[in-house]
């Protein structure tokens, strides 16, 4: 069956005779009988999963999610083994195979193995649009980003990470649904036929340019769980981020940059500040605030800066500080660093947030 992806048990671990259970597309639940095949077929409505046996043996019966713990159990306990697992559609699983593989470089904390059961996680997630590989210092760049190194020395850095699509779209439509571009069919950024023809060594491939409102996001998975969410930024995959599951949804449509980085923005449902304040000052404000409206609850909170994306803007004054800092780096290259200190500065606001309102240890 083209539509299941399967979590193959190893029977010789579990006992010849002891069925186990896959989770499949969307909520398919199938369940293996002796031989390896799928029987037992149930489809339970979406976002409010059924009850589900895991292992018969067991007689495992819950939510999803305690269905998800249990196999981990038996994982731990050496009574089986995952050759191969892929869990889609809106299952806990799901959720954790999107985070936790894609948290590539600005993702706040994951859920505490401590955290109570009546006190879900929350979910931060920064995205910085066309930051370089060494364009932070802890990677080796000659400019500081203190707030950034502050949370590579508290969490993990994944030097060897790849993207399922390393530009604008592909990269967001990929992190936000867990799926790979030939499903999303979000190739590259439209048109997908770029520079001279004689120049390119394969053909492009027909690319969309936004989310179908068939694609299960993140936002959407989580909603049904009692999350709030929010995203702010760039969102580079349709007209608006609300059309895909989030609550709240800031500066985000279909352009893959901005025009300005210094006030007057004209971005959706983003209000003007000062003339010359820096946009991902102005998109950390949001940021901010929602943190503080929002917790005591569960929430996921996406903070999609459009630096450093070109146009490479910043105050006079902070290009004049960096001059100060790197007087040997030519002039452009200080302008690049005030922007990428802009993405710093949100990172430490966000995380000084987090702590002033009391949800940082289960962020």
């Amino acid at each position: 069956d083209h539509d299941l992806r399967i979590a193959i048990m190893n029977r010789a671990t579990i006992g010849a005779n002891s069925p186990g259970a896959i989770l499949a597309r969307g909520n398919l639940v199938s369940q293996l009988d002796t031989a390896g095949h799928a029987v037992h077929r149930n489809r339970y409505d979406h976002p409010l999963p059924r009850s589900l046996d895991l292992v018969e043996e067991l007689g495992v019966e819950g939510s999803q999610r305690e269905a998800l713990r249990a196999r981990q159990q038996l994982v731990n306990g050496n009574r089986v083994r995952i050759v191969e697992s892929c869990c889609h559609g809106g299952s806990d699983a799901m959720i954790a195979r999107l985070l936790i593989p894609l948290t590539l470089f600005f993702i706040y904390g994951c859920a505490l193995a401590s955290a109570r059961e009546d006190s879900p996680p929350s979910y931060v997630i920064i995205l910085a649009d066309d930051l370089g590989w060494a364009d932070v210092s802890c990677q080796g760049s000659p400019w500081q980003t203190p707030s950034i190194d502050a949370l590579a020395a508290d969490g993990i850095r994944f030097t060897r990470a790849a993207s399922n699509g390393p530009n604008c779209a592909p990269s967001r439509a990929c992190l936000l649904t867990g799926t790979d571009v030939a499903e999303h069919g979000i190739f590259t950024v439209r048109p997908s036929a770029r520079g001279k023809a004689e120049n390119r060594k394969l053909t492009p491939p027909r690319t969309e340019h936004a989310l179908t409102p068939e694609a299960l996001t993140i936002a959407e998975m989580l909603a049904g769980k009692g999350y709030r969410s929010a995203f702010i930024g760039k969102w580079h995959l349709g007209e608006d981020p609300a059309l895909q599951g989030f609550d709240v949804s800031i500066a985000g449509n279909q352009r893959g940059a901005t025009r300005k980085h210094l006030a007057p923005w004209n971005l959706p449902g983003l209000p003007e500040q000062a003339d010359g304040t820096p946009l991902a000052d102005a998109l950390t404000d949001h940021a901010v605030k929602f943190i503080e409206d929002n917790a005591a609850g569960p929430f996921l909170l996406m903070l999609s800066h459009y630096a450093v994306h070109t146009p490479i803007q910043a105050p006079p004054a902070e290009i004049a500080n960096w001059a100060k800092k790197l007087p040997d780096e030519p002039n452009k290259r200080h302008r690049y660093a005030a922007v990428v200190d802009s993405v710093d500065r949100s990172v430490g606001r966000v995380r000084k947030a987090l702590e002033e309102n009391g949800c940082a240890n289960r962020t």
